[in-house]
């Protein structure tokens, strides 16, 4: 009998305390496209973001042409010095 009364008292004592930690919970949702549209900071760094992407860009479109630039010297210049030898000498 004393069992059962502690066992029932521990079982209402975790259910009470389970939904104390669930009346907690706070669940909600974000509008991001509304945070985009009307928040101003937000759309200072969007712009500070773009900006510097189109930097980063230039600059990568920058080395690929330097790159490419210097295979062609490569190329050129390995066919110049390779002409009239034959690949068995």
């Amino acid at each position: 009998m004393k069992g059962s009364l502690r066992n029932t008292l521990f079982i209402l004592t975790f259910i009470g305390l389970t939904s104390v930690t669930f009346a907690q919970l706070k669940i909600g949702y974000i509008l991001s496209e509304r945070i985009r549209t009307e928040y101003e900071e937000f759309k200072e760094a969007e712009s500070q973001l773009q900006l510097e992407y189109r930097k980063v860009q230039f600059e990568f479109d920058q080395m690929v042409m330097k790159m490419d630039s210097l295979k062609y010297w490569k190329l050129a210049v390995g066919r110049y010095c390779n002409r009239g030898k034959s690949w068995r000498s």
